[in-house]
Formats: C-alpha cells, sequence, structure tokens
C-alpha cells in the first residue's frame, strides 16, 4: 500500500481548498494509492516558513516520522512561492528517505524514472545553492578580517539572536534596529529558518 499525504492550500480565507482536494483524491484513486493523511493551509501564504503554516509543518513531521510515502500536492506554489523553499523542500525530502513526491498539475511524479531525474535536478540545484551561500559566506569573512575586524563569538551570538527573532516572526527592519544586522544577513539566515 502507498501511503499518501496530500497538502493544500489557498492564500486567503476567501479562498478554498475544495478543487485541489478533488482532483487529488481522483489522481490518488487513479493511480491506487490510499490517501492516509491530509493536511491544509487556509489563508496562509506559500511565502511563509513552516513556522506559520501548521498544515505544512504538520506534514513535514509526517515526512520525518515515516508516516507516508507521497506528498501529493496540486501545484508546486502549494509547497513554496520561491525557488529556494522548494529546493530546501525537496532536499529534505530526499534526505528523509524513500517519500516521493507528486505534482498533480505539473505531470511531476518521482515514482516514475522521469519524475526521479527531476528530483534529483532539484537534489542538484540545492546542493548548488548551499555551495554558493558558503561561497559568498567566505567572500564575506574574508574581506572583514581584511579590514582588521576580529571574528567569533560575537557574529555567532549575533546569527542567534537573528534566527530566533525570525522564529518569532519580527520583521527584518525590527530585527535591523534590534541587532544592528545588515539585511542580507538577516535575509540569509531567514531562508536558512525556513
Amino acid at each position: 500500500m502507498t501511503r499518501v499525504a496530500t497538502y493544500v492550500r489557498v492564500s486567503t480565507s476567501g479562498q478554498t481548498t475544495e478543487n485541489q482536494t478533488r482532483e487529488l483524491v481522483a489522481a490518488c484513486e487513479m493511480r491506487g494509492w490510499t490517501i492516509t493523511r491530509e493536511f491544509a493551509d487556509q489563508g496562509i501564504s506559500g511565502s511563509k516558513g513552516r513556522d506559520a503554516r501548521p498544515g505544512f509543518d504538520a506534514l513535514w513531521s509526517a515526512v520525518t516520522n515515516h508516516e507516508i510515502d507521497v506528498v501529493a500536492v496540486w501545484k508546486l506554489d502549494r509547497l513554496a512561492r520561491s525557488l529556494s523553499q522548494l529546493v530546501r523542500f525537496a532536499d529534505d525530502l530526499r534526505k528523509a528517505g524513500n517519500v516521493h513526491l507528486y505534482v498533480h498539475t505539473q505531470r511531476i511524479d518521482t515514482t516514475t524514472a522521469e519524475g526521479r531525474l527531476f528530483f534529483n535536478l532539484i537534489g542538484s540545484f540545492a546542493e548548488f545553492e548551499r555551495e554558493l551561500i558558503r561561497d559568498r559566506i567566505n567572500a564575506g569573512l574574508d574581506r572583514t578580517r581584511a579590514k582588521g575586524t576580529k571574528l567569533g563569538r560575537k557574529f555567532s551570538d549575533k546569527a542567534d539572536e537573528v534566527r530566533a527573532l525570525v522564529r518569532a516572526g519580527v520583521s527584518t527592519r525590527q530585527i535591523r534596529a534590534e541587532t544592528g544586522v545588515g539585511c542580507s544577513m538577516i535575509s540569509r539566515l531567514r531562508a536558512e529558518v525556513g
């Protein structure tokens, strides 16, 4: 039995997830898959992190607890609004083990050879993104050292403070005012927190 978790999301409370759910149920029935879990976020933007999307957070818990075999969504933008979020999610699915992704409207199905190729490409993008971030961080650290600034625990403490504020839902402007950390670093840490 293939255990499927569906995830549906709409950005405003005036919208409905009924169409997404109906099409996903029909697609799963056609494939002989059993929907064992259903997750939804109503009136929440896909640009929000996991902590602001309770349905998505619960889906992720089901993935990491090996409760499902396939995550089924109606469209990629239901999962994430940015490529970096999507790449991170796909990479996390790969790391979780044999969890597949089915995207109804875009005909992505990682239970097939073509779908696995796509999935591996997403994983490669994730690795490439991590390397770019690491290179940018190292270049910034080198530039800071060249100016004679000592690095160490102080930066780490600031980063931890920024991460905590991000998790608490504090705006970038407020974080910058409280910590003195630049917007680009806050954005990087915000993306890291997810």
